[in-house]
């Protein structure tokens, strides 16, 4: 069982109940395909303010329908143009769903266009939960769930996953990413569209005006170019299996004439001094997000403590993230170590249960800003060298 798999036990019983043949939720599918996130998105319900809007079911949908497009765009096999056409599919029918009443039918879409991107999906995934989660989308659900939500949270749904399917089909016609510039370019269509929908939504639901938009697509950036940077070796490895199906994420000015390829497998002296350089470049754009994405955070006022939580737990998880491969160096990141990549189940346990203490005691905006100035004085993570640092320093807040 994975380490992710024992965060969200309740992953089996998913399994299990689409095996019975039974139709999955919105939430259950969420939980299928994102082990780690749910914990961010439990907060809002668990930690909401006495007035706040409980969002939790309205991220989960919002997230659902995004993993499709994610999961079409960068985990299949599908060559290219299919995915390209996916893209454009998915994009007029979220476009179409959107438009109508909660009273009227969805079949013709369930049966013409859904149908068509989850059967052509389909066909190009081996991965258990993949099939699971492609085969659930189709029966349509989410666009139900979408359907019926109020039409000024909709167009927000609307507009947020049509401009991620636009930025997904002109990257997956590009093939590659050419500069750190399109690096961060690139995370905006896919993560930074979706911090600033949530912002949308935040205003709607909740009539707090005081979120900054561009603050928000900075939160997104940050944890897409931190997951982009711990897929490195993932990404490569699947591009060199499955030829003309993905982008390839790594600058290309950073270490042109060199293939990806080359980049990545050779041992060649060259090779590992121009995997040190696009590591840190790819690096550089991830950290230019923190700032701002913590200014973001900070404005979100004690009324809306549960959007606060939901906001602070993945940031923390993507800096420690950060922390731990500058650490580890850009050899055992190209490599893919495990340990060098991915924080381990006890530090990830660590700032789940600190984020609702640190919520709670009211000191979240002055921890998260020093904390974000030199993350280095803090660790969640239990060494023989500092076993009791963890609990020195949480002890302050």
């Amino acid at each position: 069982m994975s380490q992710q798999e024992q965060v969200r036990p309740e992953i089996q019983s998913i399994r299990d109940k689409d095996a019975a043949g039974e139709t999955l939720t919105t939430r259950e599918l969420f939980i299928l395909k994102s082990r780690t996130f749910p914990h961010s998105v439990d907060f809002l319900e668990k930690l909401k303010g006495e007035k706040e809007y409980d969002k939790r079911e309205l991220v989960e949908i919002f997230y659902a329908a995004a993993r499709y497009l994610d999961d079409a765009a960068e985990d299949s096999k599908l060559k290219i143009p299919k995915k390209k056409h996916l893209m454009n599919l998915f994009g007029r029918a979220i476009t179409e769903v959107a438009r109508r009443e909660s009273s009227e039918s969805l079949e013709d879409i369930i049966t013409g266009e859904l149908k068509e991107i989850t059967d052509t999906a389909l066909e190009a995934t081996s991965d258990d939960d993949s099939k699971i989660f492609f085969r659930q989308f189709g029966k349509g659900a989410i666009f139900r769930d979408i359907q019926h939500l109020a039409h000024s949270v909709k167009d927000v749904f609307r507009d947020s996953l049509t401009t991620m399917a636009y930025g997904m089909e002109m990257f997956l016609d590009k093939g590659e990413i050419s500069n750190l510039e399109e690096l961060d370019s690139y995370a905006y269509y896919v993560a930074g569209i979706l911090g600033e929908g949530l912002g949308k939504i935040v205003r709607i639901v909740d009539g707090y005006e005081g979120l900054n938009y561009s603050h928000a697509r900075k939160l997104g950036k940050l944890l897409q170019t931190t997951n982009i940077i711990k897929n490195i070796r993932e990404d490569i490895d699947a591009r060199a299996r499955f030829p003309d199906s993905r982008i390839v994420f790594l600058p290309k000015e950073m270490y042109d004439p060199m293939t990806p390829f080359d980049l990545v497998y050779s041992s060649e002296r060259k090779a590992k001094k121009l995997r040190r350089i696009t590591f840190e470049g790819m690096l550089s754009i991830a950290k230019n997000n923190i700032e701002e994405a913590v200014q973001y955070i900070i404005r979100i006022p004690k009324e809306l403590n549960g959007y606060k939580a939901f906001c602070l737990h993945p940031v923390i998880t993507a800096i420690e993230n950060l922390k731990l491969m500058e650490r580890a160096g850009a050899e055992q990141v190209f490599r893919g170590e495990a340990k060098a990549v991915k924080i381990s189940p006890y530090t990830f346990k660590k700032i789940t249960s600190f984020v609702p203490d640190l919520i709670r005691s009211g000191k979240a905006d002055a921890w998260i800003e020093e904390y974000s100035v030199e993350p280095s004085k803090y660790s969640f993570t239990e060494t023989s060298y500092s076993p009791k640092r963890y609990a020195r320093w949480s002890s302050r807040w």
